[in-house]
Order: C-alpha cells, then structure tokens, then sequence
C-alpha cells in the first residue's frame, strides 16, 4: 500500500472523501494512492493540517506528553521533505 493511502486512512478518509477535501476528481485521488502520480506538496500540507486538527480535537488534555508528541511524529510524515512513495 502507499503512503498516501495509508495517511487517508489515519485520517479516515475514503478515495472519495479525498476527492471532495482537497476538491479534485477521484481519478486524481486515485492515482496518488497508487503512486502513478505525484501529490503534490499542498496536498500534502492539507493533510498534515487535518490529521493535526484531528488529534488536536479527539486526544484529551489529560493524555500523557508521549502519546500527544507520538500523534505529533504521525502528522510530520506527511510533511516530510522526502515525499516519496517508498514503502
């Protein structure tokens, strides 16, 4: 599996869910889980942002500082300078 689609599925989305968040057609969606084409990188920072927002919004102010900077190492991936398709 690619990492673009495994980062949908930390952030629960579907192809087609993609397709209308980032506001292209499900074909483009499509080849950037299968690694035909490269996503570009806004892409990328959108889905960053999300998955952030979405442990901002689901981790509770009493979940320990290893797990809240785990969450964080997870969002940065999708940031990374090496945006590459490697397993």
């Amino acid at each position: 599996m690619e990492l673009f689609q495994k980062s949908l599925q930390v952030c629960g989305l579907s192809q087609q869910e993609a397709a209308a968040f980032f506001d292209v057609r499900l074909d483009t969606v499509k080849g950037w889980c299968s690694g035909r084409k490269a996503v570009p990188d806004g892409v990328w920072s959108q889905l960053a942002d999300l998955h952030r927002q979405i442990i901002t919004d689901t981790l509770p102010s009493e979940t320990p500082q290893g797990a809240r900077q785990a969450a964080r190492a997870i969002a940065h991936l999708a940031t990374r300078d090496d945006t590459s398709q490697a397993p």
